[in-house]
């Protein structure tokens, strides 16, 4: 959340137009995302299981499932686990989902209110809505940075999801959104069309996470596998991109920790320069 607060960090995936907008809503867009995640993404979600003969769903008359329209087929049977069954996809598509629980919410005025944010508020409701699209955009791409071309493997799972997610938005949001890449400039910008975030972009990420979360609830692995590989399988124009992404790649960020001291009963906090030597200083004082 540091990071994401700082409003001198290059955006160079937005359009110069929008860059000074972009960073006044990042942080509370990005806030909420995160809240949304952890607490609605995170916390729902039912599984469905068996147990030595004992199911916590109806046997006789199962759950319908939205996406074959019949009666649930799957689930995870005895001595199975979420992670056992979905294996190296377990915490992949499990920050996914979550992700989506999140952005999919972004627009909804009256939760956007809870955190202070309306039509008439400073930092306006509707603006966090588009912000946070392109934020999904300006995610996907920078998360290229983190597929392995040699082994053909993704390095981090929210990267993978962010990357996903991006392509699910560009696959089935109709043109809602559009990257456009200029390789002889090493450039990639963002464009969102404001007016069909509600008709186009939210309808693609609600196909993917209820997919994701179906999936996710009654084991279905060899569905969300084919799925969720495709969506992120870095491949064609995906390769050019992540070549600009790695082009225009910042140095990691460097963070300067505070130590307390105790002087007798009191307890004294002492803060350091945001430079290298102050990160040497603060690390040789801890004394570890």
């Amino acid at each position: 959340m540091s990071a994401e607060s700082n409003e001198n960090e290059i955006s160079p995936f937005v359009h110069a137009s929008e860059v000074a907008t972009f960073r006044k809503h990042k942080y509370h867009a990005y806030y909420i995302w995160v809240v949304l995640h952890e607490l609605l993404g995170h916390g729902t979600g039912r599984m469905m299981t068996e147990e030595n003969g004992r199911f916590n769903f109806d046997s006789e008359s199962p759950p319908y499932n939205p996406l074959t329209k019949a009666p649930i087929n799957s689930w995870y049977q005895s001595g199975q686990t979420w992670t056992g069954v979905f294996g190296d996809l377990a915490t992949t598509v499990d920050e996914c989902r979550a992700e989506l629980v999140g952005a999919y919410l972004m627009d909804d005025m009256e939760l956007l209110a809870l955190f202070g944010y309306t039509s008439s508020s400073e930092i306006k409701a509707q603006d966090l809505t588009y912000n946070m699209y392109v934020q999904l955009g300006v995610d996907g791409l920078r998360g290229l940075q983190n597929f392995n071309i040699d082994g053909g493997k993704w390095g981090q799972a929210h990267s993978r999801a962010h990357f996903a997610m991006l392509k699910c938005l560009l696959r089935d949001g109709h043109g809602f959104m559009t990257i456009h890449c200029d390789s002889e400039a090493d450039e990639l910008k963002v464009s969102v069309d404001r007016s069909r975030i509600h008709t186009d972009g939210k309808k693609a990420l609600r196909g993917m996470l209820l997919r994701l979360h179906m999936y996710r609830c009654t084991a279905d692995i060899g569905n969300c596998r084919q799925y969720y590989e495709d969506l992120s399988k870095v491949h064609g124009q995906y390769l050019e991109w992540r070549r600009i992404v790695l082009a225009q790649k910042q140095p990691k960020w460097v963070f300067v920790q505070a130590n307390t001291f105790l002087n007798g009963e009191e307890v004294l906090l002492k803060e350091y320069d945001a430079t290298p030597e102050g990160v040497i200083q603060s690390w040789f004082e801890r004394e570890l």
